[in-house]
């Protein structure tokens, strides 16, 4: 456990992924990652991945620099900012249509 882990916002991980200075590090596999994201957005049951701002623009630039194809638009609207999230994404599912709730 992070001995930093009980400061406000902390998240307990031990590993942040992006820096003081807002620059992913390169302890990140950006390449990797994106194709997990674009696996899990392709199931179709991904409602949003939540992710650190920097993380979010460092998948669109690594898009844009493979030639981004139209469907990928798909998963970088899935990547949603959210504070707290430089050590880690959070994936939230669609709800089956036949879910009461």
């Amino acid at each position: 456990m992070d001995p930093d882990a009980s400061k406000p916002g902390a998240t307990g991980f031990d590993e942040q992924f992006v820096d003081r200075n807002g620059d992913v590090t390169p302890n990140f596999d950006v390449e990797a990652n994106w194709k997990f994201i674009r696996i899990l957005v392709g199931t179709g049951h991904v409602d949003r991945i939540f992710a650190d701002v920097h993380l979010k623009r460092a998948f669109c630039e690594y898009a844009v620099a493979k030639g981004m194809r139209e469907e990928w638009g798909e998963t970088l609207r899935k990547l949603r900012h959210w504070k707290n999230h430089k050590d880690h994404m959070h994936v939230r599912l669609v709800c089956p249509k036949n879910s009461a709730q």
